[in-house]
């Protein structure tokens, strides 16, 4: 079963800084004790704004990192190219002290604190659907793509390198939708649809749980659910 959840906001006035509006939990049933290899997030993005200020993103944490949120994965519109068309970003981060990186796509730091950040943009259609797929490479290096779930088309977002004493991926965690508001008393209208997590780990299944108002959001945005296959659907934008 595929829960759909529409929301559309009044007028946000919301601090100037990125501000999550939106958060979703995920979980996989029968994760081995050492935690998974490898966990696919698919996102449909097809009615986002191509424009900065939007990120869908999935969290995560590793085993022996717990309480802690060890990371996150997702994905930004971005304005379109006159000269090479529709553009997609991807993000991937740790915000594990002393993870390395030798990756050109990724720096040290992350959100303005300890840990790593990876980002790429690509090409890409909007209504074709991404999964953004992290899994264990070697070692205690990680790496993330975004694969193009109609073309198949494999891009690489990242790769860091965790402590030694850190697992694998626990099996539960939760996502958000985070809004920059470059016009904060107006925020442009999106859908986004979170689908439930996969993975490659024998015997395990992804499920997400309900998405609801977040943080200054709260209590500002009105809602509308119903039943579909997979996932869960999203839609947020102003009422005027």
């Amino acid at each position: 079963m595929k829960t759909s959840l529409f929301f559309a906001a009044g007028v946000l006035l919301l601090p100037t800084l990125t501000t999550a509006v939106v958060d979703i939990s995920w979980n996989v049933s029968n994760v081995p004790a050492s935690g998974l290899t490898h966990i696919g997030f698919p996102f449909s993005i097809a009615k986002a704004p191509h424009e900065i200020g939007y990120f869908f993103l999935q969290q995560f944490t590793f085993v022996n990192d717990e309480p802690h949120i060890s990371g996150q994965i997702g994905l930004q519109p971005r304005p379109d190219s006159s000269k090479n068309g529709f553009t997609i970003g991807a993000v991937f981060s740790s915000y594990i002290p002393d993870a390395t990186t030798n990756d050109t796509n990724c720096h040290i730091g992350a959100r303005g604190g300890a840990g790593v950040t990876c980002s790429v943009d690509f090409l890409g259609w909007y209504d074709a659907g991404y999964t953004l797929h992290v899994y264990k490479a070697r070692g205690t290096m990680w790496t993330a793509t975004v694969v193009n779930n109609k073309t198949d088309l494999e891009t690489h977002v990242g790769s860091y390198t965790l402590p030694s004493d850190k697992g694998g991926i626990a099996g539960s965690q939760q996502g958000f939708v985070e809004y920059t508001p470059w016009d904060p008393g107006s925020p442009t209208y999106t859908s986004v649809t979170f689908e439930t997590p996969v993975t490659v780990t024998p015997g395990s299944e992804g499920s997400l749980g309900d998405a609801r108002e977040y943080g200054v959001a709260r209590g500002r945005l009105t809602f509308r659910v119903r039943g579909l296959q997979k996932g869960l659907k999203s839609a947020l934008g102003s009422n005027k």
